[in-house]
């Protein structure tokens, strides 16, 4: 943890408790921390359903700052049951997830910006966790392609999707949980850009990603692609497009 601590400071986070909260804030959040705490814990404590795979994102708005997202680590699957958001560990998922941001954006990799890492202590060892980033103006590649009827649009879409993906897994970045959902798509002048999101599953390698890690990221993908195949968004051939020629 020590190390994480160091790198962050280097990075000009500023670690502060207040109110029950442990709070790693990014240097354009120091001067509106009271403001930000209190804009925190009112919208964490909001009854409505968020955005995204497990509804835990919420709009975070506090005058003078940037759009933000706040979004409650929540776990899925079968655990989803039984523990919906409560964690175990001296190593809390939200400090790794803002260091890995933060260590893949200096690579180049196309993530979306944190500004705040936030937990709550509920005991030893046990937290829940949220991330603050910045907000984007697009959409997620499954919403885009929902709304977006045009086949040569849709191709050029898919090709940046995968060649973003691509980049990533070359610099480093092991996203087992990547699908279109936290895949989100902007264009500007007819040109796709793409950012991955919800990096709380995420490591970050020395080298780029061996055959069984690259594999594993885009049977992840795959099955998201399918998903939306069955529910009509999606072809075959858009799906082929996407994982490349290889058998994956």
């Amino acid at each position: 943890m020590s190390s994480v601590r160091n790198y962050l400071a280097a990075q000009g986070f500023v670690p502060i408790s207040a109110a029950g909260w442990r709070i790693y804030l990014a240097p354009i959040l120091i001067p509106h921390q009271r403001n930000f705490v209190q804009a925190l814990a009112t919208t964490a404590s909001g009854l409505a359903p968020g955005a995204g795979n497990r509804r835990g994102a919420l709009p975070l708005r506090l005058e003078g700052l940037p759009p933000m997202y706040l979004r409650h680590n929540r776990r899925g699957g079968l655990m989803a049951r039984l523990i919906d958001d409560v964690y175990v560990g001296l190593r809390p998922r939200p400090w790794r997830e803002l260091e890995i941001s933060l260590r893949a954006r200096e690579r180049g990799v196309a993530v979306v910006e944190p500004l705040a890492a936030a937990l709550t202590w509920l005991g030893p060892g046990l937290y829940r966790g949220w991330l603050v980033t910045r907000a984007l103006a697009g959409v997620t590649l499954w919403q885009w392609l929902g709304q977006e009827a045009d086949s040569p649009r849709r191709a050029r879409a898919l090709l940046g999707a995968r060649t973003a993906i691509e980049r990533a897994q070359w610099a480093g970045l092991f996203h087992p949980d990547l699908n279109l959902q936290n895949l989100m798509v902007e264009e500007t002048q007819s040109e796709f850009s793409f950012t991955l999101l919800d990096l709380d599953k995420a490591r970050l390698y020395d080298a780029p990603l061996g055959a069984s890690r690259q594999a594993a990221v885009w049977r992840r993908v795959a099955r998201s692609a399918r998903k939306l195949e069955q529910a009509g968004g999606m072809r075959a051939a858009e799906i082929a497009i996407l994982l490349g020629k290889s058998a994956r």
